[in-house]
């Protein structure tokens, strides 16, 4: 048995009409919105379903606001005028405490998810993992 995918919860049939083609997709949106919701919804086990305004709409939401947010935040003029990355030294304590108490935890449980996720070819959960540390 294999996993299939459906079309707003109906198989996908060329008889019902009802087919996705990927390059129509692809034309209209992109290749990386059609490539980000085959990996984030796409399973080897369980049938997944095909929307387009769920394909739209997780890419809007996770690439461009969460993953999109976090890099312009990155790269702001205000964090970095001298162009660099500052030294981790140079923080202040309450930022230091922060990172090696809250987020360096989190960052290594992550990675350690991620690879048991990618071990057990499960990308859409290991996209949600690092999502969910992102949003946090």
């Amino acid at each position: 048995a294999h996993a299939h995918w459906t079309v707003d919860k109906a198989k996908m049939s060329k008889s019902v009409g009802n087919v996705v083609c990927p390059l129509d997709i692809s034309d209209r949106f992109g290749v990386s919105v059609i490539r980000y919701f085959l990996l984030r919804s796409g399973s080897i086990v369980d049938d997944s379903d095909f929307s387009l305004d769920l394909c739209v709409s997780k890419y809007n939401d996770e690439m461009v606001n969460t993953l999109g947010n976090l890099l312009s935040r990155c790269i702001a003029e205000k964090i970095m005028q001298s162009e660099s990355w500052p030294e981790f030294e140079s923080l202040d304590s309450e930022a230091t405490h922060s990172i090696e108490t809250e987020w360096m935890p989190k960052l290594n449980n992550m990675v350690e998810d991620v690879s048991e996720c990618y071990e057990n070819f499960n990308t859409a959960k290991a996209i949600e993992t690092v999502m969910s540390v992102l949003r946090d």
